[in-house]
């Protein structure tokens, strides 16, 4: 266990019960339903440790759960806060009554968060137009194919190359199909990440989470990007790998 994710169950528990626990008694059991697991957060946090990106990226902030983790491990590794985390989501605003971004200003990182109402499809584009370029991305937003593929594709140019892009909820046959699309048609551009040895699974675990994956029945899916901006683009010709 990470202590980030430590200081992160205790943000979650203060804000959903405030005055509730202190240093003597033990935090509530909860976890929000619509968060990142902690399972995934677990990978995310060994991830961020292990590649220590200098910009990061996340597609959905909803609750600010993950959002507050990545601000957390920025402050972690030593960073100074300089905006390095942003965020997009037209809905924090009208739906989350900026719950998530209260949660990053009450852990006290928010110096490391910088966040855009806008959709994916209209943000994305703009941070390539502006040069923008991160590390670590995390795409967690609309799970319908057609917006999975629009983040796809613009995360795709938006990293640099030894980046790294995360897909969450990869169960979900919206968010599989766009993952299957990668891994048959970007076998020369993107790595497939083995999220099993990132989750610290060895011998039978290991194996049945690596059977789990081929069924599409995991949540998480990772892939590094091999490429420089040079030669992302794929041949306008190139041969179509059924999947």
């Amino acid at each position: 266990m990470h202590p980030e994710i430590d200081f992160l169950k205790l943000q979650i528990a203060e804000y959903m019960w405030p005055g509730r626990h202190n240093r003597l008694a033990p935090v509530p059991n909860f976890y929000p339903a619509d968060g990142s697991t902690l399972s995934n957060l677990e990978v995310i946090a060994s991830l961020f440790k292990q590649e220590k990106p200098k910009q990061s990226l996340e597609i959905g902030l909803s609750r600010g759960i993950s959002g507050l983790l990545f601000c957390k491990l920025y402050e972690s590794i030593g960073a100074k806060p300089a905006k390095q985390h942003m965020a997009l989501d037209p809905f924090q605003d009208e739906d989350f009554d900026q719950a998530g971004v209260m949660l990053i200003e009450r852990g006290g990182v928010d110096g490391y968060f910088n966040y855009r109402t806008e959709f994916s499809s209209d943000g994305l584009p703009k941070l390539f137009a502006e040069g923008k370029r991160f590390d670590l991305i995390y795409i967690d937003g609309s799970h319908l194919m057609e917006d999975v593929f629009i983040d796809f594709f613009y995360s795709y140019q938006l990293l640099n190359k030894g980046g790294i892009m995360l897909f969450d909820d990869c169960a979900d046959k919206h968010v599989l199909k766009v993952c299957r699309f990668i891994e048959a048609q970007y076998t020369e551009k993107l790595e497939v990440l083995d999220i099993a040895a990132l989750k610290g699974r060895t011998g039978i675990d290991n194996l049945k989470y690596q059977v789990g994956e081929k069924l599409g029945k995991t949540q998480m899916r990772g892939y590094r990007k091999l490429v420089d901006d040079a030669n992302s683009r794929r041949h306008w010709a190139s041969k179509f790998i059924d999947f």
